[in-house]
């Protein structure tokens, strides 16, 4: 069964219960449904994130943010989000995996 097809089902199991949209909406987090990863583009949002936030290219190069800026794994100097935005261009979207302030 599709991610669509499992979702479509929890959907249908609202509706012939006569869950209200907040009851439905619960019963959809608890099945484990959870919304798209966000992603980011431009160094404003990057500086946004909170220490120990984790972002993902497109490419899979994975950064953290830490005190003193963005660091990959092997990389002994950090880049600032200017150069984070930069060292990803071309390698498809930024998207945040972790962000330790938010539900897991």
């Amino acid at each position: 069964m599709s991610d669509r097809d499992t979702l479509i089902e929890l959907i249908d199991d609202t509706r012939a219960d006569g869950h209200s949209p907040s009851e439905a909406a619960d019963y959809l987090l608890d099945a484990g449904w959870r919304p798209p990863a966000r992603e980011v583009d431009d160094t404003w949002e990057l500086d946004a994130l909170p220490q120990g936030a984790v972002v993902a290219s497109g490419d899979s190069d994975v950064f953290q943010r830490c005190v003193g800026g963005w660091f990959e794994p092997g990389r002994l100097e950090p880049l600032d989000s200017a150069e984070l935005v930069g060292h990803l261009v071309g390698h498809g979207p930024v998207t945040v995996v972790y962000v330790p302030t938010e539900e897991a």
